[in-house]
């Protein structure tokens, strides 16, 4: 294929922060100002040592939280232009791993995770088994983790695996 004929890959922001000011978690602490992009393809590992914060942050990601300046989109739509149906129905496609204190300690850790999906969406046990799987594998571990939550360390149930 010759370059003329090559179609430019445009790359999509599936997460934007946009000069977004996120409210104080509580009375008294600061305000999170961000202005980043999460583009297709991407990752993002967001750690804190102040839980309050990183709650506050993935509740504005997920438009639980709207921004007091700025704008947080999702798939290039802005959470407060969506109707609840609409932002529920995207939300589903957000997978979040959460503090150690709100894992579903009976369940193993790949079904903690697998559990949003399959919620919110259609889709089969199986495939999301088998993505969280092969996510597993990128970040060099054996597969998915099946020991039950109720089990795994403090800092593996933070760290998300």
């Amino acid at each position: 294929m010759s370059a003329s004929s090559a179609k430019p890959f445009h790359a999509r922001a599936v997460l934007a922060f946009e000069a977004a000011r996120v409210p104080a978690p509580k009375p008294g602490a600061p305000s999170l100002d961000i202005d980043f992009r999460l583009m297709e393809g991407e990752i993002a590992w967001i750690r804190s040592n102040r839980r309050d914060a990183a709650t506050a942050l993935f509740d504005a990601a997920c438009g639980l939280l709207p921004p007091a300046a700025g704008a947080v989109r999702f798939a290039g739509l802005d959470w407060r232009d969506l109707g609840r149906e609409q932002a529920g129905a995207l939300r589903g496609r957000i997978g979040r791993l959460l503090p150690f204190d709100l894992w579903t300690p009976h369940l193993s850790l790949v079904m903690n995770i697998a559990l949003r999906p399959l919620h919110h969406t259609n889709r089969a046990e199986p495939g999301l088994l088998e993505e969280a799987a092969a996510l597993a594998r990128r970040f060099g571990l054996p597969g998915a983790p099946v020991m039950v939550a109720r089990d795994a360390s403090r800092d593996d149930l933070w760290r998300g695996w």
